[in-house]
């Protein structure tokens, strides 16, 4: 007998007849939820049933109407040089991806998105696990590349932390596409730990390349993969010494140097004679002999992205005679021997800049540039300056006919501070009504970023807004509203001037 019952009170122990009589009440209470359980399911067939029977306006669409709104949404997801905005393959969490957004509504939706290779083409890879990535990631995207049909592929393997694994990991499934590859981005840090050079030779179709490495200063494989591309035009470096690499260079119009050595990228410059554009930031490495200076007799469009660097250091290298477009981005206080820079490669060059782009912290660089290309009809400005600063440049620009005295179209797509509408109705005003025979004002565009809140215009402002606008002057004064979910955000654009 269990010690534990031997001192039991013989009352509390349940007899058989009790428990015989509980088994059966659980048994009749398990039939009744069975019961229970069947009615749901019919009931939930017959509503299924129901559904199902139900054509909902958008699934009588036929399916080409269909496949051209998907189109559309995705064209949506690409920016101006047809690269996504946003990681559609996200290698953590790929249901949020643009083209699995639309196969997750409905099996319609699904079955038609699945049959678009168009959806699937262009893999912007992301990461930002601490972990390495692992081998589910190469079956995601095996799959994934397995719904691109014969379609040309944009692959940009840049944006994860893991940079280095990831492209080790994800070369072998890409590489057996690469003769439908049309952009690559990816990094090759050293040692390359992966049989890069089996696609030398297969890659007819790559137009754009963006190879990137993390330290410039690492002694680096050579990289011969890339020599044989017959369609290659746009080349960017990132931190990948240019003698490192070989590369088509003479057909290609548009080049990106970043973190390059002054000597090594003039040096290459030479063997580039069809440049359109090329964006450099350069960095003079100590007892480098100086290069000897070029002409390149094409270059339409100069950039400078990052102005920590002093490029007056090497701008004296160059000569642009046929530059129309400049964009500088100023990252510290304007130097009077960078200033010098810049007005002497205009000069020498004999160039007309007729389109300038700005940005950067500090206006006094933006100001002196505007000030040195009279000739210019279009600026943009990217530009996070205080409001008062803005409100000086419109005033300069109503008041000072000699300042931008060609200007057509002033651009600020994303504006950080308050908008001083006064100004600018004056700007406008004095660009539009005072003009005569000269060169009017006639579009003038700026977008509030997103998360700022600003007051709304003066009703005279507004009026003067109105007028400007049935006088035939384009004005777009609108702010941008960000939807964020998980890896994505869109921007909705709303007209300030419709709120007054």
């Amino acid at each position: 007998m269990d010690p534990a019952t031997q001192d039991a009170d013989p009352a509390a122990i349940p007899s058989n007849s009790s428990l015989r009589n509980r088994l059966m009440e659980v048994s009749f209470q398990i039939n009744d939820l069975y019961a229970q359980i069947e009615r749901l399911e019919a009931e939930r067939k017959s509503i299924a049933t129901a559904l199902d029977t139900i054509v909902y306006p958008i699934l009588s669409l036929p399916v080409d109407i269909t496949t051209e709104i998907f189109a559309h949404y995705f064209d949506d997801l690409l920016d101006d040089g047809g690269k996504l905005q946003i990681p559609v393959f996200n290698l953590e969490r790929a249901r949020h991806a643009g083209p699995l957004c639309l196969s997750h509504v409905c099996r319609a939706w699904r079955s038609i998105a699945v049959q678009m290779p168009s959806l699937w083409n262009r893999i912007r890879a992301t990461s930002l696990q601490k972990n390495p990535p692992g081998p589910d990631w190469r079956k995601l995207l095996d799959c994934w590349l397995s719904r691109t049909g014969s379609h040309m592929l944009y692959l940009d393997f840049v944006g994860s932390q893991h940079r280095d694994v990831q492209t080790r990991l994800l070369f072998p499934s890409i590489a057996s596409y690469s003769p439908r590859w049309r952009v690559l981005g990816c990094h090759l840090n050293t040692p390359i730990l992966f049989p890069i050079d089996t696609i030398r030779g297969r890659i007819p179709l790559l137009r754009e390349l963006d190879v990137r490495r993390q330290d410039i200063d690492a002694p680096g494989d050579a990289v011969t993969a890339f020599s044989e591309a017959p369609e290659l035009r746009k080349v960017q470096l990132w931190h990948l010494p240019p003698d490192s690499i070989s590369l088509p260079w003479a057909q290609l119009t548009n080049l990106t140097l970043f973190g390059q050595s002054i000597a090594c990228a003039i040096d290459v410059l030479h063997q580039t004679p069809n440049l359109v554009e090329l964006s450099l930031d350069l960095r003079q490495r100590p007892g480098e002999a100086p290069p000897t200076p070029v002409i390149l007799h094409h270059v339409r469009k100069l950039s400078l992205p990052n102005a920590f660097q002093r490029f007056s250091k090497f701008l004296h290298y160059l000569t642009l005679p046929r530059l129309t477009t400049f964009d500088i981005r100023s990252s510290s206080p304007a130097q009077d021997d960078d200033v010098a820079a810049v007005l002497a490669l205009f000069r020498l060059s004999h160039c007309v800049v007729e389109s300038v782009v700005c940005g950067g912290r500090y206006e006094d660089m933006a100001l002196s540039t505007l000030a040195m290309t009279d000739m210019a009809r279009t600026v943009t400005l990217h530009a996070n300056w205080f409001q008062s600063a803005l409100s000086k440049l419109f005033v300069r620009i109503a008041t000072n006919p000699t300042f931008l005295p060609n200007l057509e179209t002033l651009y600020l797509p994303d504006c950080e501070t308050g908008i001083p509408f006064a100004e600018i109705a004056d700007m406008l005003s004095a660009r539009w009504y005072n003009r005569g025979t000269e060169l009017r004002l006639k579009t003038f565009h700026l977008i509030r970023k997103a998360g700022c809140v600003d007051h709304i215009p003066d009703a005279s402002v507004v009026a003067k807004f109105r007028a400007l606008m049935d006088d035939g002057v384009d004005i777009r004064i609108e702010t941008a509203t960000k939807h964020t979910f998980e890896s994505s955000y869109y921007l909705r654009q709303v007209s300030m001037l419709t709120r007054a």
